[in-house]
């Protein structure tokens, strides 16, 4: 197998790249939107393509195919599943690692719904949602597990679920919110803006 294919990438909006640099590494002494706007139109195509991929990787440590996607395909961010995933300190290595590679802070996303889609195992908020009753428990639960992924140096969390299920016998029934539409839209609501006040940048799903 090619160190091309040993990554595979899915699209996501631009916009994303702005939302990171000033809330996640504000370090960066970015003075905001204009900062932003020179720092991309100084990108090559190339750069601003890649810059669209959030790239999987094969095994839990950056291997060369992972290093070259990031430095010569300029790949925006990495989408760690089971196979990149094994214990706290090898998570914070292979984060590190990769970052220490990037042009342009990464985004590292992760499924951790809670409950039984949660790659991170060994973090202690695993709350699944459909036990999440209020908004204000769904905020709380949101920001204690941002936190614990921003100690990980995990920026995305591809969460929470917005899918309005009925049904006990659909295979998303044990991951979505209770209740009817407007309900689920609240707390849906309220646990991206506990992702937020985190750090974390949250994208709800799924959407076709």
């Amino acid at each position: 197998m090619s160190k091309q294919k040993k990554f595979f990438g899915f699209l996501i909006p631009s916009a994303l790249l702005v939302v990171l640099v000033v809330v996640l590494f504000p370090w960066r002494n970015l003075k905001a939107e204009d900062d932003i706007s020179t720092r991309v139109s100084q990108m090559s195509l190339d750069e601003k393509v890649g810059q669209l991929v959030i790239a999987g990787l094969v095994g839990p440590y950056a291997d060369d195919a992972a290093r070259e996607a990031i430095s010569k395909y300029h790949i925006g961010g990495v989408n760690l599943l089971g196979r990149n995933i094994k214990e706290r300190n090898q998570v914070i290595k292979l984060i590190t690692d990769l970052q220490a590679v990037a042009a342009v802070p990464l985004f590292i996303a992760v499924d951790q719904e809670g409950g039984s889609i949660s790659r991170l195992r060994f973090l202690k908020e695993l709350t699944p949602q459909y036990s999440i009753r209020t908004a204000r428990q769904a905020r709380a639960v949101a920001v204690s597990r941002g936190k614990e992924l921003k100690e990980l140096g995990v920026n995305m969390n591809f969460s929470p679920v917005l899918d309005y299920v009925t049904s006990e016998r659909s295979y998303l029934w044990p991951r979505v919110f209770r209740g009817n539409v407007a309900a689920v839209a609240s707390l849906g609501q309220a646990m991206m803006e506990g992702y937020k006040a985190a750090g974390v940048v949250s994208v709800p799903k799924h959407f076709p």
